[in-house]
This record gives structure tokens, sequence and C-alpha cells, in this order.
């Protein structure tokens, strides 16, 4: 009776929202992208 609910793998918390970091890293890593293949063509 004394164990509670399992706490399951570390990393599955639904309360923790990454998703709004991830797509500006994406974004963020995108815009950069397409500024260094301009930068290659003459």
């Amino acid at each position: 009776m004394a164990q509670g609910d399992d706490p399951g793998l570390p990393g599955n918390d639904p309360d923790v929202a990454i998703d709004g970091g991830i797509s500006l890293l994406l974004a963020a890593g995108a815009v950069y992208g397409i500024k260094k293949i301009r930068q290659l063509k003459p």
C-alpha cells in the first residue's frame, strides 16, 4: 500500500512542454541553413 503510482520512464512527463523550444531551434536552424546556401551561390 505504500507504493504510489508508477512514475514511468524519465522524459515521458506530459506536464513538461518542450515543444516550443524545439520548434524554435528547428526554425532558427532552417533560417541559418538557407542563409548559408544563399551565400554559396554567386
